[in-house]
């Protein structure tokens, strides 16, 4: 007798139940990806917080082997112009330095620190890209690099943080070269003033790279409109008193409304600032003005409002 031979069919999807398996899977992905975005961000702010918390501490130590508070910045970052330089009689003698670098060894950056050079501009080694000064919520740069062309910005690393003028600079002269007495200069107490904030590395309006005003935070430029600070008048040059801070920036697209004469932040609902007595806080959006003005001076004798 012939024995039949029976071929076994293997299951396979029809169409129809692969496109309900795709849109089943698209639309898991879709309730996903809300959830991962919230869970970088928290991780973001804080790197960021830990990040500030760090630059005020290091400040403290700084000033504590010092004397006194370092100066915002140079006049300006090159050396081979006499008046950009520094008066060598001052506690952090001659040099066209920021903030930025005297804070190095106390971020454990001593080596890169020891490789600077008060007759290079900017102290040389302007492309060092430091992990403390970057924000990963800052997405207006290149692997920590300024992004305009403009004064070949392009080669000098960012800053997504910067100095408090009317803390750091002296706005009497004006000078951003204030080395202030610490804690002599903040009357008003540490914990009700802020000494550093968020900044975007570019930032500009006119909506190109390499449009007219487009500038950067540059961490070791002590050039007016690219030097890291705020509370610095037009073109963040320097400005006379302590006239009311300007409000920050939440969320503004960095070539297209990003105005460099103030914070900036990349968070959702408001901004990382770091306060003098070493806390990192996050200040809503929803804060009033007066308020604002107030805990960014250091010396107005105001007491912040219940909104902070």
């Amino acid at each position: 007798m012939f024995k039949r031979s029976f071929k076994i069919r293997k299951a396979a999807f029809t169409l129809i139940e692969l496109l309900v398996v795709i849109a089943i899977i698209a639309i898991l992905i879709g309730l996903l990806l809300p959830a991962v975005q919230k869970v970088r961000e928290a991780a973001a702010k804080m790197k960021c917080q830990n990040n500030l918390k760090q630059l005020v501490l290091a400040i403290h130590g700084l000033n504590d082997n010092r004397g006194m508070l370092p100066p915002l910045s140079a006049p300006c970052a090159d050396p081979v112009y006499s008046y950009c330089i520094t008066p060598p009689t001052s506690r952090y003698g001659a040099h066209v330095y920021t903030m930025f670098h005297f804070l190095l060894p106390y971020i454990e950056q001593k080596t890169l620190f020891d490789k600077m050079s008060p007759s290079a501009e900017g102290g040389g080694n302007i492309g060092a890209v430091v992990t403390a000064y970057f924000c990963p919520s800052d997405n207006s740069n290149l692997r920590g690099l300024c992004l305009t062309p403009n004064g070949a910005a392009w080669s000098w690393a960012n800053s997504s943080y910067a100095g408090n003028y009317y803390v750091f600079g002296n706005s009497a002269i004006p000078t951003p070269a204030g080395e202030n007495l610490f804690p002599e200069s903040i009357s008003d107490g540490t914990a009700n003033t802020i000494f550093f904030g968020e900044v975007f590395g570019t930032c500009g309006n006119s909506g190109a790279v390499n449009g007219p005003g487009t500038t950067c935070n540059l961490w070791a430029d002590a050039n007016g409109s690219w030097r890291p600070g705020f509370n610095l008048g037009m073109n963040r040059s320097v400005t006379t008193g302590y006239p009311p801070a300007k409000m920050f920036q939440v969320n503004p697209h960095f070539l297209n409304s990003c105005d460099s004469t103030r914070l900036q932040s990349n968070h959702t609902g408001g901004i990382m600032v770091g306060f003098g007595d070493g806390a990192a806080r996050f200040i809503n959006k929803t804060i009033s003005s007066t308020t604002w003005a107030t805990i960014n001076d250091p010396r107005d004798g105001m007491v912040p409002g219940l909104d902070f």
